[in-house]
């Protein structure tokens, strides 16, 4: 595709306003993408349009969207539907928690299931059939390794973070024959405003044991490269990828021992 047709093309992010969703932003724009980015930080979204467009010389159109509103949702999956030149959606926006299931007010789990798992699907139900039409498109779901390891704490996150992956997972195999693009980035610990939410920051966001922090650009400049290597799934990082292939082999009455004996606060993935 050349850099005059891609100049039309249009890549659209949510949760862009800072961390994963914003390093994604930088990197479209420095391959020439328009962009629509959302986000629920109307001043942080214009600030990062301002920057990009002044740099980049492409066009950034901000929304404000609230992804647990049913309204908000309806909206911007509508006007996926009628953009023309969707070429990438990546599905980013996303929160974490603390606590355990029950200490946790169920408006926020009910907001995260929509959030983590409603969203994404109706996102991706308004844009798949118009990247199939025009024979191209790319599809990135941010997950988390926490999807594959559940933990002792935030019992909803890992289970909707596991839901996301298994689902980009079926969508590449119904599309495999098409020219669609479609990833689970699965990052595991990421110096983002994710963790300050959770009260971690400082000396809880250093480099112990298996635990090596990675920032949002390194993470996005991953998912990129495998996105190019036709990798379904993107686990970021050498020990990142350790703990994901070990999960997958050590038995899981071992892993629940393994588990219980690690602190709650080193164990809140991105």
């Amino acid at each position: 595709m050349s850099q005059n047709s891609m100049s039309q093309m249009i890549a659209l992010i949510t949760g862009a306003s800072s961390g994963i969703g914003e390093a994604f932003a930088k990197k479209f724009a420095q391959q020439g993408y328009n962009l629509v980015i959302t986000g629920r930080r109307e001043d942080l979204l214009h600030d990062i349009s301002d920057k990009l467009q002044k740099r980049y010389n492409i066009i950034v159109e901000t929304l404000k969207v609230e992804l647990a509103d049913e309204e908000d949702l309806e909206f911007l999956s509508e006007k996926i539907k009628h953009m023309d030149n969707l070429s990438v959606l990546v599905n980013n926006a996303g929160f974490g928690s603390r606590f355990n299931f029950i200490n946790e007010e169920f408006k926020s789990q009910e907001d995260m299931i929509k959030v983590h798992v409603l969203a994404p699907v109706k996102l991706i139900y308004a844009a798949l059939p118009g990247m199939i039409h025009r024979g191209h498109g790319t599809i990135i779901n941010v997950s988390s390794i926490s999807g594959k390891t559940p933990l002792p704490v935030g019992a909803t996150y890992s289970a909707t973070k596991s839901f996301l992956s298994t689902f980009s997972e079926s969508l590449y195999l119904e599309n495999a024959s098409t020219n669609i693009k479609i990833q689970t980035l699965c990052p595991g610990f990421t110096k983002t405003n994710f963790h300050g939410k959770l009260g971690l920051n400082g000396a809880s966001l250093s480099n112990k044991g298996f635990i090596r922090w990675m920032t949002p650009e390194r993470v996005v400049e991953v998912s990129l490269k495998n996105l190019k290597k036709g990798k379904i799934i993107c686990v970021p990082g050498f020990w990142n990828k350790v703990i994901w292939f070990l999960a997958d082999i050590i038995p899981r009455n071992i892993y629940y021992k393994i588990i219980l004996k690690m602190g709650k606060r080193e164990l809140l993935f991105n």
